[in-house]
């Protein structure tokens, strides 16, 4: 694989998994687990994946709440993963000369809607409905 199709392929990747993911240090300070994050991770310095792995740590310890947010943002993952792969094709035809960053190949994916293959329009669709947590 080229360097261009790697950045390419990069760049895909972060505009579906922003367009969509929603991770575990956010469902920390979401209402859901922020309770949990105090009592179970008060003493954990936030930064570099340290909260996700202490609420990882206390998986068992968590509240229903907070592992059916986890729970979500991993089915979330798992979608955007689809979206990815569904438009990997379309990108590389529309979007090869955009710069990986700034939400650039979302953009271009989006003003080529209406062209893009009917798999990466229902990924696109499908990521819409997924991108907001129930509250």
């Amino acid at each position: 694989m080229t360097f261009s199709k790697k950045a390419l392929l990069v760049a895909l990747m972060a505009a579906v998994l922003g367009f969509v993911f929603w991770t575990v240090p956010a469902a920390a300070q979401d209402k859901a687990c922020a309770d949990d994050a105090k009592r179970l991770c008060s003493d954990v310095q936030p930064g570099r994946g340290n909260l996700q792995q202490c609420l990882k740590a206390h998986e068992a310890d968590l509240s229903a709440a907070c592992k059916d947010r986890i729970q979500a943002a991993q089915t979330r993952a798992q979608g955007a993963q689809g979206t990815l792969q569904a438009c990997q094709s379309d990108a590389a035809k529309f979007c090869a000369n955009v710069p990986p960053g700034g939400g650039g190949v979302a953009s271009c994916l989006k003003q080529h809607e209406s062209e893009l293959s009917a798999e990466c329009k229902a990924g696109l669709a499908q990521a819409r409905t997924r991108k907001r947590p129930q509250q």
